[in-house]
């Protein structure tokens, strides 16, 4: 079974099982809770996803090889702290220091600030 699916069964069942009798203000907030986690396992798990797959693809990270794995991040969001780890990648004859962006598959240099492409 896909993750995604698991997760959003997982979530849809906590919801119908939450009781009523506090109330529909209770549910909402208990709800909302429940919300919250699950939407950042989702996004948790799609950016691992991401990283996976430009590790995986070498014609995408072409002269780039990992030089840091595991690499802890933490972004605050409106639903709480997205915790995940990424990869950086050094450029095999320069050696520049790069994070190969996961939206459009550009190379950023977080040592110059220049986006190599």
């Amino acid at each position: 079974m896909d993750i995604i699916t698991q997760m959003t069964e997982e979530l849809a069942a906590k919801i119908t099982q939450q009781d009523l009798n506090e109330g529909i203000g209770q549910f909402m907030d208990e709800a909302y809770t429940e919300f919250k986690a699950y939407i950042l396992d989702v996004a948790r798990y799609m950016l691992t996803a991401a990283d996976e797959a430009i590790l995986n693809h070498k014609s995408i990270r072409r002269q780039w090889n990992v030089c840091k794995a595991n690499v802890e991040r933490t972004i605050q969001t409106q639903f709480g702290a997205l915790r995940f780890t990424r990869r950086y990648y050094a450029h095999k004859q320069s050696r520049v220091s790069a994070v190969i962006c996961w939206m459009n598959m550009s190379i950023y240099s977080p040592m110059s600030g220049l986006i190599i492409f």
